[in-house]
């Protein structure tokens, strides 16, 4: 991770590794506020850059991140409070 906080990545797979990368770091030191910034800063990125740049456009994955859900949902399961909030990650799918 010190990789890439000195050098943040450039191109769309790097930078959604990162962005991943962060959540998953954040659930495994139990940190609940960089697990919510990590999941508002991958799904800001998700709707901005990967829908378009997978022609996501009229498929399930337009309307849900299911990264971000599982992410979220695993969180969850170890005691983190989810409270980032976004229109690709419904609060229904957060148990």
């Amino acid at each position: 991770m010190n990789y890439y906080n000195a050098a943040p990545p450039k191109n769309t797979g790097d930078l959604n590794y990162f962005t991943l990368s962060l959540i998953m770091q954040g659930i495994a030191i139990n940190d609940a506020n960089q697990v919510n910034e990590s999941l508002l800063l991958y799904l800001d990125f998700y709707k901005r850059v990967l829908i378009p740049a997978e022609d996501y456009w009229d498929t399930d994955e337009e309307f849900i991140a299911d990264a971000a859900v599982a992410l979220a949902n695993l969180a969850q399961y170890r005691g983190i409070e989810i409270t980032a909030e976004h229109d690709l990650m419904p609060p229904q799918l957060i148990r």
